[in-house]
C-alpha cells in the first residue's frame, strides 16, 4: 500500500468521525437540556474525538491536495469553501454547547437549532467535488 493511499484512508476516516460527531452534536444541542448528562458526554466526545478529527482532515487534506497539485483546480476551491463552512458550523455548535452547559440555557440561539441539514449539505457537496472533480 502506498503512503498516499494510506493518507487518503486516514483523511476519509477522520472526515467520517468529524461529520458524524457534528451531526450528533447538532441533534444534542437542538433537543437537549443542559441538565442531561448526555450533553456533558457530547462535550467530552467533541473535545476528544470530533475536534482532533477535524484537525486531521485539514492536515491530511492539505497534504493530499499539495501532492496532487490540485490547488489551481476549481473543484478544490469549492470543496475548501464547504470544509471552511463545516469548520465554522462546528465552532457554532461547540460554542452553543459550552454556553448551554455553563448558563443552563434550555434552547440554543438561532442558527444552532438548524445546523444538521447544513452539515449534510456541505458533506454532500464535498463528496461530489472530490469524486467527480467537475472543473
Amino acid at each position: 500500500m502506498t503512503a498516499l493511499l494510506l493518507l487518503k484512508a486516514v483523511h476519509l476516516v477522520a472526515a467520517i468521525l468529524w461529520t458524524g460527531g457534528m451531526l450528533v452534536l447538532a441533534l444534542g444541542v437542538r433537543d437537549g437540556r443542559p441538565a442531561e448528562p448526555l450533553l456533558a458526554r457530547l462535550g467530552i466526545w467533541d473535545r476528544i474525538i470530533t475536534m482532533p478529527a477535524m484537525a486531521v482532515v485539514w492536515a491530511a487534506g492539505i497534504t493530499i491536495a499539495s501532492l496532487g497539485g490540485w490547488f489551481p483546480d476549481g473543484w478544490l476551491l469549492v470543496k475548501l469553501i464547504a470544509v471552511m463552512a463545516l469548520s465554522g458550523l462546528h465552532g457554532l455548535l461547540a460554542g452553543t454547547l459550552r454556553r448551554m452547559l455553563a448558563d443552563h440555557a434550555h434552547l440554543p440561539p438561532g442558527l444552532a437549532r438548524h445546523v444538521a441539514p447544513a452539515v449534510v449539505g456541505c458533506v454532500a457537496l464535498i463528496v461530489l467535488m472530490a469524486v467527480l472533480k467537475p472543473f
